[in-house]
């Protein structure tokens, strides 16, 4: 075994200003006092340590139990307390490898454990904040590269000068969303942007269709979605049909002239009247204009790009039912040439000692080490398994009734057919719903899982590839997650892996389209709009709280971003005589409201949680402490009201979301 070294410090946690105080006051007095301590030896105190990372698990971590006895027990015995918040770093050198940092992070937990006389202690690197911190960003049309960085900025953890470049563009809300759910999420939009295959059109059901093609190139030029891009070109002038696209038209995105002199499209694209590709290119700029005016939001821009008013409404439901309805814009396995500069995959965040960092999958490989039976590796397993694999979905709308079938039929030739059914979802205003992706998303091939166990190497991390040329393993594998245990001075390791085929296999899944869905719940992906602004106040608060979401859920009020109190009385009109006289009488101001309800002898509470019912107002402070906002409580934590971010009626799970309660309207009985 390589004789190592490992060296472990330990720092307390920041005094507060309260401690401050308190040590800056005994120093004056000149009473005995203890400086927090700083960088102290504590390895000789350590019985064993484990350190290790995993795929599924953000932070990276380390397991640790300290020597510990009471002076009853063993008088001569000096104790090494550590304390929740309290600094970990370790050092490690061996006979390949000089002195170096492997870890610095924060004790997070810890166990006193009586029966063998020891502490033990976990300490988690700085990804644990991005882990437990929920945050609300907008996207707007930035790098994945850009968005990590705005990630780590919301809670003030610093991000490595080298972090590797990701250009894929992101337009998206992470409304309530961890740190690390979110790079998940960026890192399957990564892998989406990914083209694994040298072969292909790379324009899906659509690389017989020029014109169709021509618009699927400008919208990867400008960042937009591919599939939005297409339906608002069948919408302009095709029809609604993708494959009819400029066939009566050589404007296939009906730009007019006043809106090309105002975007410059004259001076880029001269030939955007009678070029397709450049008149593609054209709509698309002016679209990522419409976007850009409409504070990033994707299908606020889309019916922009088509006015404002009724028309613009009926427009964009129509775009996103085409969209729902638009076949794939690129292939099973997307086509990628040799000149392609787009080398963006899945990818692993992480911590590199104090500084946010990330490697793309089966491209960062070890350098200089290869495990094998005869050097490093003590033991290696490899297994394959179909016992989940599932290689047609069937999707299928509310009514029951099969839409597309999905098969991935040379597994379903070699195993059998596994059969598993997909539930499609109608579209809802503001969002887009690829029913296609996510019923392709249930397929599942053969699992395969390897593993070994050898003499520990400080590189092997997760994230990171390896070679192994072994028995039982060949070839490069990507680290899943490891394990390193440090104890009686021998360094092992455990590592899970999967493999990395030197030519990515894309399966070749089939599409059947059997009929078009029905969603009883969405019609042409936008909810009703009711003509009445009040609803009467006659219903139970259950039944008028539901038909008020229904009425105005993710509506846009006349109010715009100061909708608030617009928002309140139309929804809860419904259910309340109040607030359906006060949506009649237009009342807009929160102060108002606050004081007819006064007036008309509706109960107005100092809040108090224990209060609260469902369908009541809840009023919130400015910070000039008036009354600047008020939703309606749903009766179970969260609330109905409008969302100045987002521009519409939103419901959240959180009625604190909107700041500091100050009062609540009793609505729900008055």
């Amino acid at each position: 075994m390589i004789k190592m070294d490992l060296t472990i410090y330990y720092s307390d946690p920041p005094l507060t200003q309260k401690e401050q105080e308190e040590l800056d006051e005994k120093k004056k007095k000149g009473e005995s006092y203890t400086e927090p301590r700083k960088m102290v030896d504590i390895t000789n105190y350590v019985l064993s340590v484990t350190w290790n990372g995993n795929t599924d698990e953000a932070a990276r971590k380390v397991d640790f139990s300290l020597a510990f006895n009471t002076t009853d027990k063993d008088s001569s015995f000096t104790a090494m307390l550590l304390n929740l918040g309290g600094f970990i770093y370790m050092y490690y050198a061996d006979d390949t490898q000089e002195k170096v940092q492997i870890f610095s992070g924060r004790i997070f937990y810890q166990k006193r454990n009586t029966s063998n006389y020891s502490f033990e202690y976990v300490a988690y690197d700085d990804m644990i904040y991005l882990a437990q911190s929920k945050m609300n960003i907008n996207f707007q049309n930035i790098s994945i590269t850009e968005a990590i960085k705005k990630v780590c900025a919301e809670v003030g953890i610093p991000v490595a000068d080298d972090i590797p470049q990701m250009d894929t563009k992101v337009n998206w809300l992470a409304d309530d969303k961890s740190g690390t759910e979110i790079f998940k999420t960026l890192s399957d939009q990564s892998w989406a942007n990914h083209k694994p295959n040298s072969s292909g059109s790379g324009y899906g059901d659509y690389g017989d269709c020029p014109k169709t093609c021509a618009v699927i190139d400008a919208a990867r030029e400008y960042g937009i979605d591919p599939k939005i891009a297409v339906a608002m070109a069948a919408r302009e002038s095709g029809g609604d049909d993708p494959r009819a696209i400029g066939s009566a038209s050589q404007n296939m995105m009906q730009i007019e002239a006043s809106t090309a002199l105002y975007y410059g499209v004259e001076d880029k694209y001269p030939n955007w009247r009678t070029d397709p590709q450049q008149n593609a290119e054209a709509g698309m700029l002016v679209l990522s204009k419409k976007i850009e005016e409409q504070g990033g939001d994707t299908w606020a821009g889309v019916k922009a790009y088509n006015g404002s008013g009724p028309a613009a409404d009926e427009y964009v439901s129509l775009v996103q039912n085409n969209y729902n309805n638009v076949g794939a814009c690129e292939d099973a396995a997307p086509a990628q040439s040799e000149t392609s500069t787009n080398t963006d995959n899945y990818f692993t965040v992480y911590c590199n000692i104090d500084k946010i960092t990330a490697v793309k999958k089966g491209e960062s490989v070890i350098e200089n080490y290869t495990a094998t039976d005869a050097v490093n590796i003590i033991h290696a397993e490899h297994s394959q398994s179909i016992e989940n694999m599932k290689n047609r979905v069937k999707a299928v709308d509310e009514a029951g009734n099969v839409c597309e079938i999905y098969t991935i039929e040379d597994d379903a030739t070699h195993y059998g057919t596994l059969q598993t059914i997909y539930k499609m979802k109608p579209p809802q205003k503001g969002e887009v719903i690829d029913n296609e992706k996510l019923a392709k998303a249930e397929l599942k091939r053969m699992e395969e899982t390897s593993s070994l166990e050898g003499i520990g190497n400080i590189q092997c991390i997760t994230g990171y590839t390896i070679t192994v040329a072994s028995e039982q393993l060949s070839g490069k594998f990507f680290i899943k997650s490891d394990t390193h245990k440090f104890e009686n001075n021998v360094h092992t390791m455990t590592l899970e892996l999967e493999f990395v085929p030197e030519k990515e296999e894309v399966p070749e899944i089939k599409k059947e389209v059997i009929a078009k869905p029905i969603f009883k719940s969405s019609s042409s992906g936008s909810k009703k709009t009711y003509n009445t602004a009040s609803g009467g106040g006659t219903l139970p608060v259950d039944q008028g709280m539901n038909a008020g979401w229904q009425a105005w859920g993710y509506q846009t009020m006349d109010n715009g971003t100061e909708g608030c109190c617009e928002a309140a009385t139309k929804v809860g009109s419904y259910h309340s005589p109040f607030l359906a006289d006060e949506c009649n009488k237009g009342v807009v101001r929160v102060p108002n409201l606050v004081k007819d309800a006064k007036k008309a002898g509706v109960p107005v509470l100092d809040f108090d949680a224990s209060q609260l019912e469902k369908g009541d107002c809840i009023v919130y402070y400015t910070s000039e402490g008036a009354d600047g906002h008020v939703t309606i409580y749903d009766g179970e934590g969260g609330y109905i009201g409008n969302s100045s971010s987002r521009n519409m009626v939103w419901h959240s799970n959180d009625y604190t979301d909107c700041g500091t309660p100050m009062r609540i309207i009793k609505t729900s009985h008055y």
